[in-house]
């Protein structure tokens, strides 16, 4: 497995490899970790440039790897994210140019700011309808299955887990019914946003795969902090197409919201607990409506 050390002992082979580099990858570097990624990330300035060098873990797998790549690229020919210049598939390292002056955004931007949140949901609507297929295709009830079979039992004693299980059940064919596939980043949270003055920039094109649209805007609508009627609304001002159904709009965020705290409930850290029970208790709000009349 791959460790912060061992990546920054391959960044002078992998930055002699970038276009325009070559030997001068191999000398003056000044690699700076940045924290608060899953994976592996340097801020790597070289021979009068600037990149972002992003390393997994674990190695990817073949199909997931060219899906990465390819919505990289995509997201870089729509004027959406930064400029890729390496893509080491197999190895599960991708090195772009770093996007100056950007900042990543936050849960509290979005919801403080409806520019910001019109803007994002338009940007992933225009890679929706602008890149082309990717090998890979979304799974959130396997995603789901697989983390709470994995062993870990932290979650169980999340308030009404079987309750919240329950209506993911009943809601999954409105997932399943909810349009035709089209290319998606997956991993549409806050910080995967970068800010450079009123612009927005989208990065991290991992979990990049075929899923239906309210997938990514369930997923980002949730970690906004939105109500399913006000991403509803916001969806209407950017012009999607057509109008998303109410309940798979919620489905969807219950959906990724689930994940994303099942997968966060790991961590022992009180920090990411702390924020994980508020984002429950969206779950459970959301649940709860699901049930009930919405």
């Amino acid at each position: 497995m791959r460790t912060f050390r061992s990546a920054a002992a391959e960044l002078p082979d992998i930055l002699s490899r970038c276009p325009g580099l070559g030997e001068a990858g191999q000398e003056g570097l000044r690699p700076r970790r940045i924290i608060g990624h899953s994976n592996i990330v340097f801020d790597v300035q070289v021979a009068g440039q600037r990149l972002a060098c992003r390393f997994s873990h674990l190695p990817p797998s073949p199909d997931r790897a060219l899906s990465n790549r390819l919505a990289t690229a995509s997201a870089y020919r729509l004027g959406l994210g930064a400029e890729p210049l390496l893509s080491d598939a197999p190895g599960g390292i991708m090195v772009t140019r770093w996007i100056e002056g950007a900042g990543p955004c936050s849960g509290v931007d979005f919801r403080t700011e409806q520019r910001l949140r019109r803007d994002a949901l338009a940007m992933l609507g225009r890679f929706h309808a602008g890149s082309g297929d990717l090998p890979v295709t979304t799974d959130p009830e396997a995603a789901i299955a697989g983390l709470i079979v994995s062993g870990h039992e932290c979650w169980r004693g999340l308030a009404a887990f079987d309750h919240v299980a329950s209506v993911l059940a009943a809601t999954q064919p409105l997932l399943a019914a909810a349009g035709p596939l089209v290319p998606s980043h997956g991993d549409p949270s806050p910080q995967n946003f970068l800010k450079v003055g009123r612009r927005l920039h989208l990065i991290d094109w991992e979990y990049a795969a075929m899923a239906p649209a309210l997938w990514d805007f369930g997923y980002f609508s949730f970690e906004a902090g939105l109500l399913p009627d006000e991403a509803a609304a916001l969806l209407a001002e950017v012009g999607v197409t057509p109008r998303p159904d109410m309940r798979a709009l919620a489905a969807a965020m219950l959906h990724a919201g689930v994940l994303n705290a099942l997968w966060l409930a790991r961590s022992r850290r009180k920090s990411v607990a702390a924020a994980n029970e508020a984002r429950w208790l969206r779950v459970l709000d959301l649940a709860r409506r699901l049930s009930g009349s919405m």
